[in-house]
Formats: structure tokens, sequence, C-alpha cells
């Protein structure tokens, strides 16, 4: 299933509002509708934008690193983005790596957040970053991964 954020405008007040749903084709009949909480004032509402996620995790990803200067994005599905976890066995030669393939000065590393996808993909990478904050508190990190439940039955 896919996440959509979109963007209505009423042009009887002119304002914008910004939303976020999974059924991008019915949202915007529902604000004219009024069933729409923030929005049964200000009908009529025009779709003037949307854009359409993955997740809304990816989404809301997206968004939180929108509070960084720099963002730096890793898929460990891709045997390239995974590579920095197999050859390279200490924190400080990964995050080295990454700031300088993504044209980074290291001394941004407060400014910069680190998003890693499919983090289930490396044990290794799991493995390393459990320590990464021993080596660099500044630095932020986050990371998804898909279907944990999955993942934790597969365990059982």
């Amino acid at each position: 299933m896919s996440y959509c954020v979109y963007i209505l405008y009423s042009v009887k007040a002119g304002v914008f509002y910004k939303g976020q749903t999974n059924d991008v084709a019915s949202k915007p009949g529902r604000h004219n509708q009024g069933k729409e909480r923030y929005t049964s004032r200000g009908r009529p509402r025009v779709l003037m934008w949307y854009s359409e996620k993955a997740t809304r995790s990816e989404y809301l990803i997206k968004e939180f690193s929108k509070q960084f200067k720099y963002s730096i994005s890793l898929n460990l599905e891709k045997s390239y983005n995974k590579s920095y976890f197999t050859d390279k066995c200490e924190v400080k030669n990964i995050v080295e790596s990454l700031f300088l393939a993504n044209n980074t000065e290291i001394s941004e590393i407060k400014e910069t957040l680190i998003f890693i996808d499919e983090i289930q993909e490396s044990p290794e990478a799991i493995q390393i970053l459990r320590y990464s904050y021993e080596e660099y508190p500044e630095l932020y990190v986050i990371s998804e991964i898909y279907e944990l439940d999955e993942l934790m039955i597969e365990k059982d």
C-alpha cells in the first residue's frame, strides 16, 4: 500500500493545508464534505499537490531529515551500501567513508542525519551500530526494519 502527503488550498480562506493519507483519491472529497475535523471550514478545498511514498515511515523519516543540514541515506538491500559495513569493521572508518562519499565534512557531524533502510539485511551493521554512540555521541542515526514482525516470528 502506498502512502501520500498532499496539499489542499482553500479558495475561500486563501490558506493551504498539508495532510497525509493512504487514500489520496477520496481524501479531498472528505475535506470538502466537512468530514475532516481540521478543514471543515474554508470549503471548497482544491488538491494542489501530492507525493506518493512507499510507506508512512518513509514519509516521516523524510520530514524528520529536514531538521538537518545534511542527510545520508543507505539502503542495505544494495550491495554497494552494505559494503560499508562488511569492508570497514570500525565505526570510525564507516563514518569517515560515508561522509567522504557524500561530500560532507566530518566537522558537520552534528548537522547530519544518517538513515539506514533495510538494516535487517546486514547483521554486521546492526552489531557495529550498537556501539556507534560511544565513539560519536553527536551523530544521529536512524534505521528502518522492513517486516519486523516476520523477522521476529522467524527467530522464535
